[in-house]
């Protein structure tokens, strides 16, 4: 691409965005474009850091969290930045000015212009670094390259460990929101938290991983007024989610709490966006794999095991011992003898159990009707999903609902 074609696609991409762009070849700026007049770049504080980054793309944030975003291509750099997700304070904005050298009698005009730029939150700033690097250097990248790292996970986990004295998370002894601002905010949060929700409350780690690994950007509601509480309070929010939701998935009440008390001390004394989002990362395998050891614990025999796990991956299927069998790549009666062996029940009970265990969490916390958690879980029928169901229970789903 000529200098030309980039410096559209550098004028589209700050229109689009509101975020001013500029197109570097080495270190000289050759293109800068903004839809606010700022009387003096921010850039020009953190240059070194930015030119700092080697990827192809990659991001660098402030102390105040601000973020500039960067993608490389040859010799040529667009830096989209600075991206805030809170409204800056207008204190740090003065400091700013200061350092930036700007005069006294321009300091508002430059508080201003900041104020105005577009806010976006982190994850979403880089999704679109993710397509510009796609289109410039071919590389088709997720957001999870970005904001993961196996190397500050690896710094969690140690900490997580020697904090709980060499004992699993899940074993831990039991031991102020800021006011929102008043507008309102848009967010996109419930479906993928639900999705999340759903699988922890599986236990199912493996479809969680790649679920994150190419999950949406998502755009939470503003609640707090500093940008690193924001992202505190965001994880608060989750960890109480991901720990009820492990709670309706069979963790014992008492142990998920005292875990989630865990993280959020651990997540308090952090003062880093990107450890924050691998702590949340470890935090919600970490609840779906407790929710895996709960429903595992006494699955002694790998034949059960293996049953057990492909029964809660499609448990909103009509399951039948054929189909079990044509995916272990085993004959139906020897299955069917060898479960009831080795797990002393028959593998239809087994099936039936376990629907009617995700039928008892979707009524007591999903809110859905009767009829569509019945044909949610496969059941041929509303008569025939009652009749198991207070077979089980000893109530009609109406009636536990109702307890």
């Amino acid at each position: 691409m000529d200098t030309i074609g980039l410096e559209y696609l550098a004028k589209k991409l700050g229109a689009l965005t509101g975020i001013p762009v500029r197109i570097y070849k080495g270190k000289e700026e050759i293109f800068y474009y903004s839809t606010v007049s700022i009387p003096k770049d921010p850039l020009l504080l953190y240059l070194d850091q930015v030119f700092s980054i080697k990827e192809n793309v990659g991001y660098y944030m402030t102390k105040n969290l601000h973020t500039f975003g960067v993608v490389r291509k040859d010799d040529y750099r667009y830096i989209i930045g600075p991206s805030l997700e809170i409204q800056e304070d207008e204190k740090s904005l003065k400091i700013m000015a200061f350092d930036l050298g700007i005069e006294k009698n321009q300091t508002m005009d430059f508080i201003n212009a900041v104020k105005s730029i577009t806010r976006m939150p982190l994850p979403s700033l880089l999704e679109v670094l993710l397509a510009v690097n796609f289109f410039l250097n071919g590389e088709m990248k997720e957001l999870h390259e970005l904001t993961l790292s196996d190397s500050i996970q690896e710094e969690l986990k140690h900490i997580l460990e020697k904090e709980t004295k060499g004992k699993e998370i899940d074993r831990v002894s039991q031991s102020q929101y800021e006011e929102s601002p008043p507008n309102q905010e848009e967010h996109n949060t419930y479906a993928q938290e639900q999705e999340i929700m759903m699988l922890i409350r599986k236990g199912e780690t493996e479809k969680l991983k790649d679920w994150i690994s190419s999950a949406p950007a998502i755009r939470g509601g503003t609640i707090a007024v500093d940008g690193l509480r924001q992202v505190k309070n965001m994880f608060v929010v989750s960890v109480t989610l991901a720990s009820r939701a492990a709670i309706q998935g069979g963790v014992d009440p008492v142990t998920a709490l005292s875990v989630s008390d865990g993280f959020i001390k651990r997540c308090e004394l952090l003062y880093s966006v990107e450890k924050i989002t691998n702590l949340q990362y470890l935090m919600v395998l970490e609840y779906a794999g407790m929710v895996r050891r709960v429903r595992q614990k006494d699955y002694t025999s790998p034949l059960v095991m293996k049953v057990a796990n492909y029964v809660v991956a499609h448990i909103t299927e009509p399951l039948t011992t054929e189909q079990i069998a044509d995916a272990l790549y085993l004959s139906r009666p020897y299955l069917s003898s060898r479960f009831h062996k080795e797990a002393g029940r028959t593998l239809y009970s087994f099936i039936m159990d376990e629907k009617i265990e995700e039928a008892k969490r979707l009524i007591l916390y999903s809110g859905r009707s009767i009829s569509s958690i019945s044909q949610y879980l496969g059941f041929s029928s509303l008569g025939h999903f009652s009749s198991l169901f207070k077979k089980n229970t000893g109530y009609s789903p109406t009636e536990f609902r109702s307890l």
